[in-house]
Formats: structure tokens, C-alpha cells, sequence
């Protein structure tokens, strides 16, 4: 039995082609749903361990596409529950939001661009046959946070096709089984898991980006109790988030991006705001251009959701932009009086951030921060 990293797959799924709907698939290839811990209830916010897979009857006949685009009519894996309105979906994180008001009008332009993620080689198929493959994930991360209720779940993919002929492969469309579990309130539980994952956080995370040789267990234990956290979603578990999120996304453990994404995606946005904005100013804090200005794009979401509504209009940007503008200058403003108080590597990343953010051009008018007002800022604190 062989079981496989989920991640890439999902993330190759995502940029696969759909033009027309896959086959169904016949008998002899099926994709099989299981609940690995064999539950059949939990607690909100408890993790939810799934494993799908794929097997067929005869050896070799079919084949697995690692990135479903490489198929024709290719489909990503996806996880259906119902009822679906007993689940909230993720909230996305906002990174970029605050840009579009940002970029408005004649001679605009924010200089600060992100990443995206996605996969660096997701080619591939993997054979299939009567030993089953695994993948194996948590269904919060694909489903969304299941409130209290009784869940029927199901997967789909049209990532498999014949193995034979190899050019033009036409993918087939899979349906699983059905799984039921229920999810279930208990606020003492979630106390008891919360500081269950804050034990095991301090005792096993650190920021190294990948586990060193020989400590590969206590990397899964720490990644693991960050999900936990993440999952939980209650205030405690949001200001534990804040309390540990050091502020730099990149280049830091896995866990620290958990935390990222407790903060960004927690449904309590008002106090993410609340929470962050006090965090930002904290000495061991290194505050990094993305997360001054997702903090700004959620502000301005909180005075005008609209706005941020899917397909708003584009042109309605420009009646924002006035507000992004000084949202993004107070802020900007609070980092710096910030920078006396910040120690070691949070000061160097914070004093580079503040230099960027406070020399931003306003279109024709000139910088974010005047320039006399910039460097009495930097000259407080030492630069």
C-alpha cells in the first residue's frame, strides 16, 4: 500500500482544464472515501483525517494523472458535504485586495507585487491497480469549518483515464462513496485541545523551514498541532495565532504560514484587526509590506464590504482609492513610531518595510510619508 503527499495534487488541480465534462468511469476503476481514524463523530473544530483511493481491478489498465490538465477534460479531486449550509467556507486571505484600491488612477502604482502558489513540476501519472493508492488530508482543509450537525461526504475527480493509447488520454470522471460522521459542540473540549496544541507547539516548532536530519517526527507533531489551533477558530485560539505569528511569511516553517492563516481566514475579522494591529507594534514583531497591507485591506473591507464583493466592478476601485491612501499612511505612520521598540531581526525587517512603504509615490503628488517626516522616524530610531 503506498500513500502520497496530497498538497501538489491539489495545488496542480487547480490550473487544470475543464472544457467539457468527463465520462463517468466504468466499474473496474474506483476512488474509495475513508475516514483514516475511523470516527464516526467530532468536535468542531476537530480535524478531520480522510484518505481517498484509487485502485482498479487489473493491473496497469488505468493510470492516475498527477496534475489533472495533463488529461483531456481533466478535473481536480473535490469533497462534498452536505448539509452546506452548516459549513463556512475559508475565508480567502486578502493578500492582494488592498492593491486594486491602491492602483487607481492616472500615473498609480504600488510597487509591491506577490507570490502565487502553485506547483514547480506536477507531470506524472502513477499506475493503477488492485493495491489501492492513498492520499490522505484533513477535509476542513477542502470542505470549509463544519458547524454542529450530522455530514454526509462524498469525492469526485476526473484525474484517471485508460493507460493505453498514451497521447490524447481522455480522462474519467470518479465518484466515491459516501461517508457520515457528525460534528458536535463542546467548549471544554476546545479549551482542552487548545492548550494540548500550544504545549506541543512550544515543546516542538521552531523556524527552521524544513526538518533537519533525524528530526522529522517532532516537525510532523509541530505542524500538526498548528493545524489544530488553526481549525479550532475561537477567540483563544485566534489570539494564540496572533501571540505566535512572528510576522514574516516567507522563508519560515511551515507552521508560522498556519499561523498566518489562523489570523487571515479566522471569521472574526474584527478582532484580527484588533489583534494584529496591537501585534504589529510589539517588539519581537518583524512587520513585512504583506501584512501591512492585507491589515489595510481589511479595514477598509470592514467600512465598505461591498467593495470586496466577488465581480465588484473594477471601476468602483477609484472610489476608494482616497480612503486606501490614508488607511495605508496611518498604518504605515504606527509602524514607524513602532521601530525604537523592535529587537534584532524584527527591527531590520520592519525598518526595511517602513522605508518602502513611507517612499511609495502617490501618483503625482509624491511619497506615502513626506520625506523631513521619514527620516525623523528613522533618526528616533537609530537609523
Amino acid at each position: 500500500m503506498r500513500t502520497l503527499p496530497i498538497l501538489g495534487l491539489l495545488l496542480c488541480g487547480l490550473a487544470a482544464a475543464q472544457d467539457a465534462p468527463a465520462p463517468p468511469a466504468p466499474p473496474d476503476v474506483k476512488l474509495t472515501l475513508e475516514l483514516r481514524e475511523g470516527l464516526s463523530r467530532y468536535h468542531r473544530g476537530e480535524l478531520v483525517p480522510v484518505r481517498l483511493r484509487y485502485s482498479c481491478d487489473v493491473q496497469g489498465k488505468y493510470v492516475k494523472a498527477v496534475s489533472p490538465g495533463d488529461l483531456k477534460n481533466g478535473g481536480e479531486q473535490t469533497l462534498h458535504c452536505e448539509p452546506a449550509d452548516s459549513i463556512v467556507p475559508l475565508r480567502a486571505t486578502g493578500l492582494d485586495s488592498l492593491r486594486r484600491f491602491l492602483d487607481t488612477g492616472p500615473g498609480c502604482g504600488f510597487g509591491m507585487g506577490f507570490g502565487s502558489g502553485g506547483c514547480g513540476d506536477c507531470r506524472g501519472f502513477y499506475t493503477l491497480g488492485p493495491v489501492p493508492i492513498n492520499f490522505e488530508m484533513n477535509l476542513n482543509r477542502q470542505a470549509g469549518r463544519l458547524g454542529p450537525g450530522h455530514y454526509a461526504c462524498s469525492a469526485t475527480a476526473a484525474d484517471v483515464a485508460p493507460a493505453y493509447p498514451t497521447e490524447n488520454r481522455q480522462a474519467l470522471q470518479l465518484v466515491s462513496n459516501t461517508v457520515s460522521f457528525d460534528v458536535v459542540e463542546d467548549s471544554v473540549w476546545s479549551r482542552a485541545a487548545l492548550a494540548e496544541a500550544l504545549a506541543q507547539i512550544q515543546a516542538t516548532c521552531d523556524d527552521v523551514p524544513a526538518p533537519p536530519p533525524g528530526a522529522g517526527t517532532r516537525w510532523l507533531t509541530c505542524n500538526h498541532a498548528a493545524e489544530v489551533l488553526f481549525f479550532l477558530d475561537t477567540d483563544d485560539s485566534l489570539r494564540a495565532a496572533v501571540h505566535l505569528f512572528h510576522g514574516r511569511r516567507d522563508g519560515r516553517a511551515y507552521w508560522q504560514m498556519e499561523m498566518w492563516d489562523a489570523i487571515a481566514r479566522s471569521p472574526n475579522r474584527k478582532l484580527a484587526i484588533e489583534l494584529l494591529s496591537q501585534r504589529m507594534s510589539e517588539g519581537d514583531f518583524a512587520v513585512t509590506e504583506d501584512v501591512v497591507q492585507a491589515l489595510g485591506a481589511w479595514r477598509l473591507q470592514q467600512r465598505h464590504p461591498d467593495a470586496f464583493a466577488p465581480g465588484a466592478p473594477e471601476v468602483d476601485a477609484a472610489a476608494y482609492h482616497d480612503e486606501a491612501v490614508e488607511i495605508l499612511r496611518s498604518l504605515v505612520r504606527t509602524l514607524g513610531e513602532s521601530l525604537p521598540g523592535k529587537r534584532e531581526e524584527a527591527f531590520g525587517e520592519s525598518v526595511k518595510s517602513y522605508e518602502k512603504l513611507a517612499g511609495w509615490q502617490l501618483c503625482q503628488v509624491g511619497p506615502l510619508i513626506s520625506e523631513p517626516e521619514a527620516r525623523a522616524t528613522l533618526a528616533a530610531a537609530g537609523r
